[in-house]
């Protein structure tokens, strides 16, 4: 962030889960009143065991929670529109070490906001390969007036079977209408060109996203302590 300032240039971390159309859609409603106050909220974000082992050669040396982790923090801290303070994590580790691919399988981490909304959020990457979609994606908002229940990982909108498989076809991440690259993947990097042309602020400002890495190393320090951790926000606070 200094680096970024001290020369002048403009960043932007692709956080993508905000151009998403359910979570954009559930931000809409929360914006509008609809929900209410957020009081709690369910996120699973999961991938299946092919992304540990065959998609990315370097899973054994990072964590899931820098991979999808990250995602699934800042989408919550959106949604509440307020920082988390505490977290509380246990994880648990067998299967990938079994695959060869030494890292823990699943964290388990409970948030605690700043203004009294709590969070569960599951990360893991052990889903079965045959699961739909690579990525298993759930998501509860309650609020004191309503609530939304998203599941993004089967949308049932198209699916694709043949003699030795099943497949759904992804149109919501990404997809291809008429030749041009479509979905929410695509979208964030759309918007990153758009407002370096138009000099308006980002979608995702780097304030945000840089909060994300002290929260996961808090949570990281979480599960091996076994003891709740305050986040060190520093400068960032």
């Amino acid at each position: 962030m200094d680096a970024v300032k001290a020369n002048g240039v403009r960043a932007m971390v692709d956080l993508h889960n905000r151009w998403s159309p359910p979570f954009a859609e559930a931000k809409r409603l929360i914006d509008a009143g609809e929900l209410g106050t957020l009081r709690n909220a369910y996120f699973r974000l999961n991938d299946i065991k092919w992304v540990a082992t065959d998609m990315l050669p370097w899973a054994a040396s990072s964590s899931i929670l820098w991979f999808l982790g990250s995602h699934s923090f800042d989408t919550l801290q959106w949604l509440f529109q307020d920082r988390v303070k505490r977290v509380y994590t246990v994880a648990n580790r067998g299967v990938l070490d079994a695959l060869n691919v030494p890292t823990e399988d699943v964290f388990l981490s409970t948030l605690e906001f700043e203004k009294g909304g709590i969070a569960q959020m599951e990360n893991g990457w052990i889903t079965p390969n045959a699961n739909p979609c690579v990525n298993d994606i759930k998501c509860n908002l309650c609020g004191d007036k309503a609530m939304v229940a998203i599941d993004a990982s089967n949308h049932n909108l198209i699916q694709f079977y043949s003699d030795d498989k099943v497949t759904v076809p992804d149109i919501i991440v990404r997809n291809q209408i008429h030749g041009r690259v479509k979905g929410f993947a695509y979208e964030s990097i759309r918007s990153f060109v758009d407002k370096l042309a138009s000099g308006e602020p980002f979608v995702v400002s780097l304030e945000d996203a840089a909060r994300t890495s002290p929260a996961i190393l808090a949570i990281m320090e979480s599960a091996k302590t076994r003891m709740p951790i305050e986040i060190d926000y520093g400068s960032l606070a």
